[in-house]
């Protein structure tokens, strides 16, 4: 394989090298809220972990209205030209948005927060509208093979199964098993997609590899939908799902040192929701079944998740910091 043929897909750090705001950049509040939200699920063995979430969820929303409103400043000034929004690799991460307005609304609904089901309702309508525009894409051919990437997952898959999770939150169930229905139909094509791309597409260079850890999302988020749909059921179909995730994680675990052997740049944020999530399914059934020491377990599963995040956050800070001097010197 030649150093040409090397797949780098799409990086958080393109948009940042260039000096701009993108759309894979809101991988950032999606993983800081992620944490929040594991942190909520731990309540029961730790309860100062509502005052962690409540933090993280307020960081993640703050950070996503900003980001938000300085998107579309730029959106309005002409600065982008919306090739963001048309881009084949990256005008789906505009799902990103109502995403990360589901995961934080619900979250905040689950700790007793009121007056969060009408935005959690509209923000499940907007990403499921968005994602039927996408399938309206591929269906006339708006679409090339090359353009996939794991990144779509997170969106498409995990929003899909995060609105159900949400639309269970409020009530509303019948949406809710719609909205689960849609998440499997999009993992299914999808995810067979992504695993062509990965198996028989060019060599991931290092912008790309740490969106390896996406493919934790789609049964990450399925688990966290059917527990809300079922009401903590551990069923068939629980089972099912967890065996999935465990065999996607003994996969990520043999890819550490394939981790930490890349260089550091924001894309590692990709990694911070993947990891949340599974936690947080993790930790449900933890909770749920009451094994053993099961306080201790579930602080060590959300101990591991927010060392992970932190990590992130502490090499996001060495480079903008090195960005910063770079720069001066110049």
């Amino acid at each position: 394989m030649t150093a040409l043929n090397v797949y780098n897909g799409p990086s958080v750090a393109g948009a940042a090298e260039q000096g701009r705001l993108g759309l894979d950049l809101f991988a950032i509040p999606l993983g800081i809220a992620a944490l929040g939200t594991l942190w909520a699920v731990v309540v029961p063995a730790v309860p100062a972990g509502a005052v962690v979430a409540v933090f993280s969820e307020s960081v993640a929303a703050a950070t996503w209205v900003v980001m938000i409103a300085v998107y579309v400043a730029h959106l309005v000034k002409g600065a982008y030209g919306f090739s963001d929004l048309r881009h084949p690799i990256y005008g789906p991460l505009a799902a990103f948005i109502p995403v990360i307005g589901i995961l934080v609304a619900a979250t905040f609904h689950g700790l007793g927060v009121p007056g969060l089901e009408s935005p959690i309702v509209a923000f499940a309508l907007l990403l499921l509208v968005m994602d039927a525009w996408l399938l309206r894409t591929w269906i006339v051919g708006e679409f090339s093979f090359d353009a996939i990437h794991s990144g779509y997952l997170l969106p498409l898959v995990a929003g899909a199964f995060l609105a159900s999770f949400g639309l269970s939150s409020v009530g509303l169930q019948a949406l809710a098993r719609g909205a689960w229905g849609i998440g499997l139909f999009f993992w299914f094509i999808i995810g067979t997609a992504v695993f062509f791309r990965l198996m028989l597409g060019p060599q991931l260079g290092d912008a790309a590899r740490p969106g390896v850890a996406i493919l934790l999302s789609p049964p990450a988020t399925a688990g966290i939908a059917w527990f809300a749909l079922t009401d903590g059921d551990v069923g068939i179909v629980m089972y099912l799902i967890l065996g999935v995730l465990g065999m996607v994680l003994l996969a990520q675990m043999s890819l550490i040192s394939f981790y930490l052997t890349t260089p550091f740049t924001l894309g590692f944020w990709a990694v911070t929701f993947p990891v949340c999530s599974s936690a947080s399914l993790l930790a449900r059934v933890v909770v749920l079944r009451h094994p053993p020491e099961w306080e201790a377990i579930a602080i060590v599963i959300a101990g591991l998740a927010s060392f992970v995040v932190v990590s992130v956050a502490v090499r996001t800070a060495m480079w903008f910091i090195t960005r910063r001097r770079q720069a001066t010197k110049r």
